[in-house]
């Protein structure tokens, strides 16, 4: 006992005259630092979400608005061909089947819908709002399926044989494929895409925060 007791008068006589009001200010700056700045990440990250939600509100805004366009061209081309068709028929001619054709058509702009569901994103939406885009982009998917196997046809069966129209006709009648291929024609049943962008994004406008 005797060999450590120096050691423990030395660490008395320090303790004793330590400071302890400036030890717990220490203590209360370190606590404070370490509060104020896990409070300073987690709101860098809230507010890193928030514009990232912003941006896909965005995206999605500019998708939707990309589909009403492109349905209101399409419903205003497609109405155009089949209102000259059905002209040239009463005069008595034999027109080629009316068609709307689209060079190179790319598929539906859906990067900004997948990118939300991929990466989790569409947890966070309103349900409501979920299944309707989710409705939305399965209807387009679908409708550029329907339009590449229509657009074959046209391309194969129609577009070379545009200064032949008598093969076309049967009887004085459009022959049952093509009559059939005029009503497949896409862009008449487009425009039931058109007001669903204002519909959806009235709905989704408290996500932009």
């Amino acid at each position: 006992m005797r060999f450590h007791l120096p050691f423990v008068v030395r660490l008395r006589a320090a303790l004793k005259h330590r400071d302890w009001f400036g030890v717990a200010i220490e203590m209360l700056a370190v606590v404070l630092s370490v509060i104020l700045g896990l409070e300073a990440s987690q709101w860098s990250a809230r507010r890193a979400e928030a514009e990232y939600r912003r941006q896909m509100i965005a995206a999605i805004d500019q998708s939707l608005a990309d589909f009403e366009v492109g349905g209101r061209v399409a419903h205003s081309r497609a109405a155009t061909a089949l209102a000259a068709f059905r002209m040239e028929s009463r005069e008595g001619r034999r027109p080629a089947p009316p068609i709307l054709h689209y060079r190179n058509l790319d598929r539906p702009p859906t990067r900004a819908w997948d990118a939300i569901v991929t990466t989790g994103v569409a947890r966070d939406l309103d349900p409501e709002i979920f299944f309707r885009l989710a409705r939305l982009y399965s209807s387009a998917d679908s409708w550029s399926e329907q339009y590449q196997r229509y657009n074959r046809f046209s391309e194969e069966q129609i577009l070379p044989y545009t200064s032949e129209t008598d093969r076309f006709y049967r009887n004085g009648k459009l022959a049952p494929i093509f009559a059939a291929h005029v009503e497949r024609m896409p862009g008449a049943s487009s425009n039931t895409m058109c007001g669903q962008r204002t519909r959806i994004m009235a709905i989704a406008s408290p996500l932009r925060g």
